[in-house]
C-alpha cells in the first residue's frame, strides 16, 4: 500500500511536467551542437530524434567528429544534447550528482569543472582504454555530454564545449 501511495504523486509529477512543457524538437537541438572545426577531424552530419510516449517526451541530437580513416589512432569525439523535460526527476538527479567531486586512480580521474558558468564533471581514463567525457547539466533540463574515444586529451572536449551556445540552450528551457 505504501508503494502505491508514493507512486501516485510521482506519476502525477511526471504527467504535470510533461503537460506543461514539450521537449524541444531535435532539429532545434542540432543547431546548438558544437560548430567548431577541429584540426585533423571531420565533422559528420548531426543526427537526432524526438520521441513522445505515455505522457513523456525526450529529444536528443548529436554530432560526431572523426579522424580520417587513414589515421593510426582512430580518435572519435561525440557531442550530444538530451532534453529531459519529460523526465523532471532525471534532471534533478543529474544536478545533484554534479556536487563537488574529485577522484583519482592510476588510470582514471573524475573532477568537477565549470564550462561557460555551468557546473559539470570531467572523466578521463588513461592506459590501454583511453577515453574522456564532459557531462554538463543545463537548466535542470538538458544534459550536454561530450565524449572522446581512444583519447584522454580532454582539451579536445573543451574546444567543442566552448563552441556551443550553452546560454542559448539555457534560455530555451523557459521559452514558450
Amino acid at each position: 500500500m505504501k508503494r502505491f501511495i508514493l507512486a501516485v504523486p510521482l506519476a502525477l509529477a511526471f504527467t504535470t511536467a510533461s503537460a506543461q512543457q514539450e521537449a524541444i524538437h531535435f532539429k532545434t537541438l542540432e543547431q546548438m551542437l558544437p560548430s567548431a572545426q577541429l584540426a585533423g577531424f571531420t565533422r559528420q552530419k548531426p543526427t537526432g530524434s524526438t520521441q513522445k510516449t505515455m505522457g513523456m517526451a525526450i529529444s536528443e541530437a548529436s554530432v560526431r567528429y572523426a579522424r580520417p580513416p587513414s589515421s593510426s589512432d582512430h580518435v572519435t569525439l561525440t557531442a550530444k544534447i538530451t532534453d529531459m523535460v519529460g523526465m523532471p526527476m532525471m534532471g534533478g538527479l543529474a544536478m545533484m550528482a554534479m556536487g563537488s567531486q574529485e577522484s583519482e586512480t592510476d588510470t582514471s580521474r573524475t573532477r568537477t569543472v565549470t564550462v561557460q558558468k555551468h557546473k559539470g564533471s570531467e572523466e578521463t581514463s588513461t592506459g590501454t582504454s583511453k577515453s574522456c567525457k564532459l557531462s554538463i547539466p543545463v537548466a535542470s533540463r538538458f544534459m550536454v555530454e561530450i565524449s572522446g574515444s581512444n583519447t584522454d586529451d580532454a582539451k579536445l572536449l573543451y574546444a567543442l564545449a566552448d563552441s556551443m551556445a550553452l546560454d542559448k540552450l539555457e534560455a530555451s528551457a523557459t521559452a514558450k
